[in-house]
């Protein structure tokens, strides 16, 4: 199985980077193959609406996005990752989903092989996990329309730093779901 992570947050040693480095770590463990981006280290614009994805089979662009499209296609699972920054998830994490409009033909229909699976790890300071509920939503139901089945969505609240206690458990959570997932997978 192959996982591949997109990481929305700016801070490479932050809460969100620990709990899906959890989540992939308890995946390798159980046989995956992982790999992780992290968005804010690459050069890469939104989408500009040219529409010549459209005509051809990719985005237009040519930037650091371009040879992760390939990537995204040949993974088992994505893991699309972000702290909650404003009540939506970060500029980066934005800017990516945007970019997933390659992914529809000419006739909305999308180009992601079937069976793709998807998980959705967000973080925020804020304790309540239902605060952003409909944000969550709106951002799960779009990565759905692009052609990926969003199997499972984790909210953690209430973080600032990885060692707060509701990051540690988070950690423990997204290991058992990486285990999970892959187990769901082979089986």
């Amino acid at each position: 199985m192959k996982i591949l992570a997109l990481m929305g947050s700016p801070r490479t040693d932050g809460t969100t980077r620990y709990i899906v480095d959890q989540l992939l770590e308890g995946a390798k463990a159980a046989g995956a193959e992982t790999r992780i981006y992290n968005l804010n280290e690459l050069s890469f614009k939104g989408c500009q609406g040219c529409r010549k994805c459209k005509e051809q089979d990719s985005c237009d662009l040519q930037d650091d996005l371009t040879p992760i499209y390939a990537e995204i296609l040949q993974s088992d699972l994505l893991v699309v990752a972000s702290p909650i920054y404003m009540a939506y998830v970060t500029g980066q994490t934005k800017l990516l989903l945007d970019r997933f409009y390659a992914f529809k033909d000419a006739n909305q229909v999308s180009r992601v092989p079937a069976g793709k699976k998807s998980v959705l790890v967000l973080t925020q300071g804020y304790s309540d996990v239902n605060a952003y509920e409909n944000m969550i939503k709106s951002v799960s139901s779009l990565i759905s329309r692009f052609g990926f089945e969003v199997v499972e969505t984790m909210v953690v609240g209430g973080v600032y730093k990885p060692a707060d206690p509701a990051a540690q458990d988070a950690a423990v959570r997204a290991s058992h779901l990486g285990r999970l997932l892959v187990d769901k997978h082979v089986n």
